[in-house]
């Protein structure tokens, strides 16, 4: 008999961060299952929703969420959207995308936070905001003058997971996965995908900074992993686990970064 599942006190938020083709969801969804086997409760919205869901219920479920985003604090609510009309995406499809997939995450964020677990997002908060940078005229709109702002959104306790991978590696991966879902993989067929490359590093690297300016001033923990080798994934998935862990049951992390070894 499988003991019960063990219900945490609160809930803490697990949101990956990294370029497209590092290796995110793997790292995820691999996370996901230790802390599964250690009988506690975990859910994982951004992947269910984006895997999981029928386009039609998704598209419907999105919107919920991201109605439930807006209505959350409007004040702050028209920051963000003065913040992404700031940026000056490209196309046609803004702002209905961008804007729905931030409100999308920020009412899942509150939707998830009032129940006690761990909630894994392959695709969480951070990682929008290196979408919005990445696709903006102005990538410096991603700076950490957004911290208040930030540290106001966010849950009461959070792990940032860094996902690195030698560009190589990158590389290979979107060429094996081969969708075109995301820019940064449309743009690489392009003949400025040297710049293209370039500029999605640059704005990783102001998100990145963010998280680690978080970490000073809000209850929440950065690691970083080498996601080169997929033989190195179940040490990653373990060691992430055990920083949840202590998250759930020790004091709070205040000031507290560190790197996961290989």
């Amino acid at each position: 008999m499988e003991p019960p599942l063990a219900t945490p006190n609160g809930s803490v938020w697990v949101e990956f961060v990294g370029l497209p083709g590092a290796g995110k969801s793997e790292v995820s969804r691999a996370t996901a299952r230790v802390l599964r086997a250690r009988h506690l409760r975990v859910s994982e919205p951004s992947y269910e929703m984006d895997h999981a869901t029928p386009p039609a219920q998704r598209l419907a479920s999105k919107l919920w969420l991201a109605a439930r985003g807006w209505a959350r604090n409007p004040r702050e609510s028209r920051f963000w959207m003065q913040t992404l009309v700031a940026a000056h995406q490209d196309g046609a499809r803004w702002p209905r995308t961008v804007a729905l997939n931030w409100f999308y995450l920020i009412g899942s964020l509150q939707r998830w936070s009032g129940v006690p677990g761990v909630h894994v997002f392959d695709q969480g908060l951070l990682q929008a905001l290196w979408s919005i940078g990445y696709g903006a005229r102005r990538p410096d709109v991603v700076s950490t003058g957004l911290l208040s702002r930030l540290g106001s959104a966010l849950p009461p306790r959070a792990l940032v997971v860094l996902v690195d991978a030698a560009v190589p590696t990158i590389l290979q991966r979107l060429a094996q996965r081969g969708t075109g879902k995301s820019r940064l993989e449309r743009d690489l067929v392009t003949d400025r995908s040297a710049d293209c490359l370039a500029r999605a590093s640059q704005v990783l690297k102001y998100v990145e900074d963010i998280a680690w300016q978080l970490s000073h001033v809000h209850d929440l923990v950065v690691l970083r992993i080498d996601n080169d080798a997929e033989c190195t994934l179940p040490a990653h998935a373990v060691a992430i686990a055990d920083a949840v862990s202590e998250l759930l049951s020790g004091p709070r992390w205040l000031h507290v970064s560190r790197w996961v070894p290989a």
